[in-house]
Formats: C-alpha cells, structure tokens, sequence
C-alpha cells in the first residue's frame, strides 16, 4: 500500500467528519430539546429524506465490508448474508413497519406496553434492546480497526485501537449534540455514498470482463484457491451436520433478526489509488452513520424505558434527554472497550449474533403484541427474557467462545453447544416463552387498551 493510497484516504476520512461535524453543530443550534425531536427529529423528514435514511440505516459496516469479505472467502456460502438481509427487510416491510410507525412511539418498549403493564414491559424491552445494540456496536467498532488496519498495510495494532476509540468518540458527539436529526443527515449523506460507491464498482467490474458474468466468476473461483468448489454450496457450511444446521440457524437469524433490530424499528476491493481512497472513505462514512444511529436507538432504550421505569419515587427527576446524552457516552465507552476486545472477531459473525439475539428476544414480543388479542404482560417478559437469555447462554456455551483454535478462548474449553449461532433454538424459545406466559398469565389482557392500539396500529388514528 503506498503512500498516496493513505493520504488521499485520509484525507476523505477527514472531510467526511468535518462535514458531519458541521450537520451536527447546525442542528444542534436549531432544535427545541424536546424528546419528540431528540429520538424521532420532530418527526419533520419527508418521505424522500426518510426512505434515504432508512437505507442508510440498513447498509451497515457488515454489507459493506463482511458480506464482500465472506464472498471472497467462501463464495456460494457467504451469499447467505446478503441474501438473508434482502429477504429480512420483506419481513420488516410486511409485518411490523407499517403497524410500528402508526402507533406513534420511540422505541420498541412503547409498542408493546401499550397495552400492557408498562413497568416489567419497560425493563425487560428496553435490556434487550441496549444488549443488541451494544452487540451491533461492536460490530461496527471491529469493522472501523479492520478498516484502517487493511488502510495502512495491516500491521498497526495501535491504528485499530485508536479508530475504535476515535469511533466512539464522534458517535457520542453526533448523538449526544444533534439527536435523530443530526443522525438522519448522516445517515443521508452515508447512503448516497455508498450506493454510488457501489454502482461505480459494479459497472468498472462489468467493463473488466465486458458484461460476461460466466468470466467473472471463473475468475473469482481460479483465485480464491478452491477452484469450482468456490462455486457451490457447502464450502463453509457444509462437510457435517452440524455445519450444515448452523447455515439454516444462521439464516433464520438473518430473515427474522432485522425486524427486532433497535435502530431498524426507531427508523422506520481493487482499483487505482484515487477508488481505493473512496471506497475506504465510504465505508468509514457507513461506520460512523451506522454506530451513531444505533447509540440514539440505545440511549433512547435507557432514557424513555429503563430509566423511566427504575427511578425511584420521590428522587430527583432528569429530563429524559439529559438521560439520553449520558446514556449515549455510557454506552459509547462500553462499546469501545468490547471492541478493544473484540478486535481480531469477524465482523460478519458478530452481525449475525445481533441478528440472532434480535430476533430471538425482540420480534416474538412485537409480534405478539402487534397479531395478539390474548398476549398479556406476563407473556410479554417472558417472550423477552425467554429469548434473550438462552441467546446469550448458548453463545457463551458456543465454540465461538471456547473449544476451538479459533475461538475467543481458544485455551480453554467449555464448550456445550454445537452451533455457533444461536438462532435455530432461541427463535423458538422466545416464541414459546411468550406464548406460556400468556396462557398461564392470572390477569386477563385489557381488551380497551388493545382494541385501541389495533386501530391505531392498522390505521394510523391517533399517531403524533
């Protein structure tokens, strides 16, 4: 990597974080400080603005850089990603992003307590959403060292670190200053980015092998070192059973993960120097939008449900903003140090972990609460609970963690589960915690606060 390659990048780096700076300052000098405007923006994007921001939103640092990286190393195999996210957002569309804007709330926790004891709801929603928030975090975190790692040759172990750090400084700034607005614009100017990016590295790939995708991938399968294998499935996931249930645990948690992501629902490698530079620059501008819009989901999470809900009566009461701001730089140091931690995982894996975490204690509960009329607030701690923490259980009992050459351990050994990702066993668990706690619930749903939230839900009556 020669010289030219990492100032021009930097350069880029550096321009993209001025102006984001800028957006920042300006919206922060413009905002009323209600919580209306600090976690939805006033609620004052049009659709054009919004739907680039949704876009942003879901092109994380994972599409960008662990989707093309699996490709590269497992071909067939690593299409599951990018695959599994294109069926996700159907789900996102069909089921739960129509019906969670029409109710007219912040966060994940509003939805569902709606219609529900809002204390245990609010405790238990909002500790999963802040668990796969951070989780997503540190995705992100790993994949902005990774980044100026692959920037500056691969061989500063400081330069990561000090990204990591760097990343969680400005997405504290963005978050803690310019709340959803600030987010947004970021989130827009990240989208037109990176989709130009990608358009412009689509059409110079085509150009190499004059439009013959049977070319292009002959090629791809005679470099990677796997020669037709590179073609067809079961190069990473394939050989044993076991690999071969991950692969469908893993896309289950890609498919139904989305849906039960915060930040989702609060929304609602060659070339010259010159695209070299550009595409680092993009995907570090994808970094920085992504991280900043999963704190705001997070420090939301602790303000509007957590904070709310364990304050004890009679003690001083905050504004939930101020809240917010702290919550945002406690969460921000927290997800520094795991990615200080974390730094040599794959961010792809770490992703699908999010993903599975999400989909396992988040999506049942809304779900229930949204399709329902029976779901009770017993049912909805146990669908949340019941699937966060066999989640997490069966990761840390996972070979991920220990057992293994390549673990995070990989000393010890205390493995238990067979799977990587836990998605296969704690889907359903959440699903079913959910459905006992309703029927075994002694306290009958309310069936006024539910009749009024499906109204609400199905036709938009009432929303703010």
């Amino acid at each position: 990597m020669n010289g030219n390659h990492e100032t021009l990048a930097l350069l880029l780096f550096s321009a993209f974080i001025a102006v984001t700076l800028a957006i920042t300052t300006w919206v922060s000098r413009n905002r009323h400080g209600s919580a209306e405007e600090f976690y939805a923006g006033g609620r004052l994007f049009s659709p054009m603005e919004n739907g680039f921001a949704i876009a942003g939103d879901y092109m994380s640092a994972a599409s960008f850089l662990g989707i093309s990286g699996l490709i590269a190393l497992f071909g067939y195999d690593g299409m599951l990603y990018s695959v599994g996210f294109l069926v996700a957002w159907l789900v996102v569309l069909l089921l739960v992003a129509e019906l969670v804007r029409n109710c007219g709330r912040f966060t994940l926790a509003d939805v569902v307590a709606a219609r529900m004891a809002e204390r245990p709801v609010r405790i238990a929603a909002g500790t999963s959403s802040v668990t796969v928030s951070v989780l997503y975090l540190v995705a992100q975190m790993v994949g902005a060292g990774s980044l100026v790692a692959l920037l500056l040759g691969g061989t500063s172990g400081a330069a990561r670190s000090w990204t990591v750090i760097g990343v969680g400084a400005l997405m504290v700034i963005y978050v803690s200053l310019g709340g959803m607005r600030a987010t947004t614009w970021i989130q827009i100017v990240k989208a037109v980015l990176l989709m130009a990016g990608a358009v412009v590295l689509t059409v110079l790939v085509l150009v190499r092998f004059h439009g013959d995708f049977n070319a292009l991938l002959d090629s791809a399968a005679e470099r990677s070192g796997h020669g037709s294998r590179f073609l067809a499935p079961g190069l990473r996931y394939g050989g044993t059973w076991t690999a071969r249930i991950d692969f469908i645990s893993l896309g289950l948690a890609l498919v139904l993960g989305t849906a039960g992501l915060p930040h989702i629902l609060s929304r609602f490698y060659t070339g010259g120097t010159i695209l070299f530079a550009v595409v680092a620059a993009v995907a570090f501008a994808t970094i920085l939008a992504v991280v900043a819009g999963i704190t705001l989901a997070s420090s939301a999470s602790v303000a509007h449900d957590l904070y709310a809900s364990l304050r004890r009566p009679g003690a001083k009461q905050y504004s939930e903003v101020a809240v917010a701001r702290v919550a945002a730089a406690v969460i921000g140091v927290a997800a520094i140090g795991l990615g200080l931690v974390a730094q040599d995982l794959n961010v792809a894996f770490l992703v699908g972990l999010a993903f599975a975490v999400a989909a396992s204690a988040n999506l049942p509960v809304l779900l229930y609460s949204l399709f329902w009329r029976n779901f009770t607030t017993r049912g909805a701690v146990w669908s949340v609970y019941g699937g966060l923490i066999p989640a997490v259980l069966l990761v840390l009992l996972s070979p991920v963690v220990s057992g293994s050459p390549d673990s995070f351990f990989p000393g010890v050994d205390f493995q238990l589960f067979p799977l990587e990702n836990p998605g296969l066993v704690s889907i359903p668990l959440g699903f079913l915690a959910g459905w006992a706690g309703a029927v075994t619930s002694t306290d009958p749903p309310d069936e006024a606060k539910h009749a009024e939230t499906e109204v609400r839900a199905l036709t938009g009556a009432g929303a703010v």
